[in-house]
């Protein structure tokens, strides 16, 4: 919900955060569709600069496929 608001309202940057955060703690709690969504919706954000920070978001995509089995 904090990552919505802070994409609609234009900041970007804390947007990807909390994106990221809600990804994480989507996956804690074996949520794994939600936190699919949400590393879908930071993947695509082109504010997600940091070559570091993408690629460990896309390894955690991966796992999270690998578990729903797509």
């Amino acid at each position: 919900m904090t990552a919505e608001h802070y994409d609609r309202a234009g900041d970007k940057s804390r947007a990807v955060d909390w994106y990221e955060r809600a990804a994480a703690a989507a996956r804690a709690r074996f949520a794994n569709t939600s936190a699919r969504e949400y590393l879908q919706r930071v993947l695509a954000m082109p504010e997600l600069t940091d070559a570091r920070r993408r690629y460990s978001q896309l390894i955690s995509q991966s796992g999270i496929a690998d578990l729903v089995g797509d």
